[in-house]
């Protein structure tokens, strides 16, 4: 990926002002601008463009045109907002709300996320994702959106706790432009695909249901779901690999949390979550009493923060040129990674980057300082093995990093990481080699049951409009109400009752015959 000479500051497009690169990439350009009005109005937004020379290729301009589409019917407080599409001497850009915050990816990466944290960051998520599947066009008619790139790359905390869904690039929707993807292609991140686009069969909503049960596993656990060295190799982990309820590599988890995610990650979709809201609502339930991500981001996220907005100024006070950097998101949204670094990809100079004027000595203490205590740390550990002390427990292992996210090369030096989440040390992790597969759990033993209750059914309830039903089963009220998902249920006959919140008068009414060991569905209108 190479970039272009930075133009002047003063180039404007679509009547916003060019203040920054955030990235530049085979498809264009994502750029930080600024919209000025009357009486000192002033916004920032991300402006995203198509290269010139990719412009006359029509299946692109449908895509970006598709996406601009969507996202104008689009709003909600957990999507990206779009301010203005356009075109101007030939570029074509979409003006979107610029969004400061980290990806769910660093957060996994950082193991700093609390269950509860995790499954109200997520209940946000699905909520965006609800509305997107609930989208009509202007007759009222269903557009049958589907995500399909719902991955912790496209999943943000802003750095005051909000949640944002990002890039809805290569969003299925019915009427798009560009052309429905070819048969033997995959659109998506390998890793969070459902297993009917694995098969290339029909999907819906249910799709991105099954991607953020894998994000949500992942963040509980802190590990990868479904791995492989290859495509082929994850997409067998996908349709074939065994998958263990995120308590069994995380430890106890909330109440309902376990059976949320698992209903989620069923690879046949009439066992999933019907719809995101759902889920949702489940998610809510587990994470009662928990953090909140205001809290938990202010608590967590101040250093990124901080560098944040002394980014910001040092660009807002620019003079001359923009500055460029070679790394961002694709997604068109500014984040954390955008203007700094991580262990895994430190930002490489470049020569049309100009850098901030700043104390050489300064530099210098600080560059001496940090190599006197890494030679410290070597000479403490071979002190260490010489004594023979063998493996390092986890006492003695180096501190998690609170702090992924690395300052451009000229800024000051951060200050100390935050307090890790819990005080005590996380017992290791023993992670099966490969080609080994994970010991079984012992089984657990359960209580004789009365001879009419050994082998139950379950039941799902749900109302397919979408919309919240109280219910009662054989007379007795539900807690939760709709939806209910696999509740256990004795065999037998049960009237199943649906009634509005609101007016208590009763919407549904209907005799299910629960066989043993089997699911009943009932799906209302």
């Amino acid at each position: 990926m190479t970039e272009g000479p930075a133009p002047d500051r003063a180039t404007t497009l679509g009547g916003y002002e060019i203040l920054y690169q955030i990235k530049a990439g085979g498809m264009g350009e994502v750029l930080l601008a600024r919209r000025r009005g009357p009486s000192g109005f002033e916004r920032l937004a991300a402006v995203k463009t198509i290269r010139a020379e990719l412009r006359a290729q029509e299946h692109l301009r449908r895509m970006f045109l598709d996406e601009a589409q969507l996202l104008a019917r689009l709003s909600h407080p957990c999507i990206a907002q779009i301010y203005d599409f356009g075109e101007d001497q030939g570029t074509l850009f979409l003006a979107m709300e610029y969004v400061a915050g980290v990806p769910f990816r660093d957060l996994i990466a950082r193991r700093v996320l609390p269950a509860q944290v995790s499954a109200r960051a997520m209940a946000d998520a699905l909520r965006g994702l609800h509305a997107a599947h609930e989208l009509t066009d202007l007759g009222g008619q269903a557009l049958a959106v589907v995500h399909r790139d719902v991955s912790p790359d496209n999943l943000m905390l802003t750095f005051e706790g909000q949640v944002k869904v990002l890039d809805f690039g290569i969003a299925l929707m019915r009427g798009r432009q560009a052309p429905v993807t070819e048969l033997g292609t995959i659109k998506g991140k390998p890793p969070y695909l459902s297993p009917e686009q694995i098969k290339n069969q029909p999907i819906d909503r249910r799709t991105d249901i099954f991607a953020a049960g894998v994000v949500l596993h992942e963040m509980l656990t802190s590990e990868r779901l479904f791995g492989g060295d290859s495509l082929l190799a994850v997409a067998r982990a996908i349709e074939m690999d065994p998958i263990a309820p995120p308590s069994e590599r995380a430890g106890p988890l909330p109440p309902g949390l376990d059976e949320a995610v698992m209903s989620a990650l069923e690879r046949d979709p009439a066992e999933r979550w019907p719809t995101a809201l759902g889920f949702a609502r489940a998610l809510d339930a587990a994470a009662a009493g928990g953090e909140t991500l205001g809290d938990f981001a202010g608590r967590v996220l101040f250093l990124e923060r901080e560098r944040h907005r002394e980014w910001l100024g040092e660009v807002l006070s620019a003079v001359g040129t923009r500055l460029s950097l070679p790394r961002g998101r694709p997604s068109g949204v500014m984040t954390a990674q955008a203007f700094a670094g991580t262990e895994r990809d430190e930002p490489r100079a470049t020569a049309t980057r100009p850098r901030v004027k700043r104390p050489r000595r300064g530099l210098a203490v600080l560059v001496v300082a940090a190599s006197a205590l890494a030679a410290l740390t070597v000479v403490l550990w071979a002190i260490r093995l010489t004594r023979g002390g063998g493996e390092a427990g986890p006492a003695d292992a180096a501190p998690a990093i609170t702090a992924a996210v690395l300052p451009p090369p000229d800024a000051a030096p951060p200050p100390l990481p935050p307090t890790p989440v819990d005080s005590a040390p996380a017992p290791p992790r023993k992670t099966p080699g490969r080609g080994h597969k994970r010991p079984a759990p012992p089984p657990i033993a359960k209580p004789p049951q009365p001879a009419e209750e050994k082998d139950p059914g379950t039941i799902t309830v749900t109302v397919l409009s979408g919309s919240y039903a109280d219910v009662a089963i054989d007379g007795k009220p539900v807690p939760g109400g709709t939806p209910i998902h696999k509740k256990a249920i004795a065999a037998g006959p049960h009237e199943v009752v649906l009634t509005d919140p609101a007016s208590g008068k009763v919407r549904y009414r209907k005799t299910v015959t629960i066989e043993p060991g089997k699911l009943a569905k009932v799906n209302a209108p």
